[in-house]
């Protein structure tokens, strides 16, 4: 398989992810943004740079450079790339908002993690 950058990594068995997944895909009108599961084992052969163990943990994001973002930093990456959102990238030109970003985040993750049952969002937990 031809992996297209930019992608994110998802989980394609969680629901929360599936849906975070598909509202990224209604919102980029221009599709630039491409989904590859992490249970898709080719990727990491393709990309030996990306940690399996990591990618179950946090989302992951590969640019078009092939540089890896993570968690807080995909959510500004993506306020930037989406059309319509990207006139409100300059509110992430200091690093309070990108500490908002962080935070943003890692509430939901922690929400992910907490509230929600799925097979491998549980595995999180241990």
């Amino acid at each position: 398989m031809d992996y297209q950058l930019p992608f994110i990594l998802y989980d394609s068995e969680c629901q929360l992810c599936v849906r975070f997944k598909q509202g990224l895909e209604m919102l980029d009108k221009n599709h630039q943004l491409h989904f590859y599961p992490l249970q898709d084992a080719k990727v990491f052969t393709q990309f030996p740079f990306l940690d399996p163990q990591k990618v179950e943990q946090k989302v992951h994001l590969v640019t078009t450079e092939q540089k890896v973002l993570e968690g807080g930093e995909v959510v500004e990456y993506l306020l930037k790339m989406i059309p319509g959102v990207e006139k409100f990238s300059w509110l992430l030109d200091n690093n309070v908002s990108k500490k908002t970003m962080g935070f943003f985040y890692d509430t939901v993750d922690f929400l992910r993690k907490n509230t929600h049952s799925c097979n491998s969002c549980s595995k999180d937990k241990k």
